[in-house]
């Protein structure tokens, strides 16, 4: 994970990367449970939609673009725990009920679950004949030491590995910014 978030963040492996359009569609009523997103990057401004989303969708690259789910339900109410087992049924009457073995059933009203699903697509920009050569784990290391060198950041001697931690983890400081959780 620390590799991938370097070369994305990077910028060197743009004519690698797969472009995914996804199309997040969701169904809520109930407080909370907005979708957060920074279109134009961290520097931009924030943007939100807000519940009630009824039969609603948002297509994006969100593999490209910040974005986050603010809290649902009430933010005051503990939350139930469950196990890996726990079942969830939904009932001709409306309502769900969460079951767990040797729990009492918990039962939630439509209007208060959020119901989300995500479609993604890959989306080629051109014929596959001009895709760049295949990554390999020597390429991968053999870019990214080139671009640390002209950044005079100190580099191993020899080619690295992509199995070696310490080089992992300064090429994820070098180009992986953290971003923060604090709501704006």
């Amino acid at each position: 994970m620390q590799l991938l978030q370097a070369m994305a963040a990077s910028g060197l492996f743009e004519d690698w990367r797969v472009a995914e359009g996804g199309v997040v569609w969701w169904n809520y009523q109930g407080p909370g449970g907005a979708y957060d997103y920074w279109p134009d990057g961290l520097d931009g401004p924030m943007r939100s939609e807000h519940p009630p989303f009824i039969n609603s969708a948002l297509v994006a690259d969100n593999n490209r673009m910040y974005h986050r789910i603010g809290w649902i339900g009430d933010p005051a109410a503990a939350p139930p725990a469950f196990s890996a087992v726990a079942q969830i049924s939904h009932h001709a009457d409306g309502g769900w009920t969460i079951s767990d073995t040797g729990r009492v059933p918990v039962r939630y009203d439509d209007r208060d679950i959020r119901i989300s699903i995500l479609w993604k697509a890959q989306v080629r920009p051109g014929p596959e004949s001009d895709a760049a050569a295949p990554l390999t784990p020597e390429l991968i290391a053999g870019i990214i030491s080139a671009d640390l060198i002209r950044r005079g950041v100190q580099a191993p001697g020899r080619m690295p590995s992509l199995s070696d931690q310490g080089w992992l983890d300064m090429v994820h400081s070098t180009y992986y910014v953290p971003v923060s959780t604090a709501t704006p």
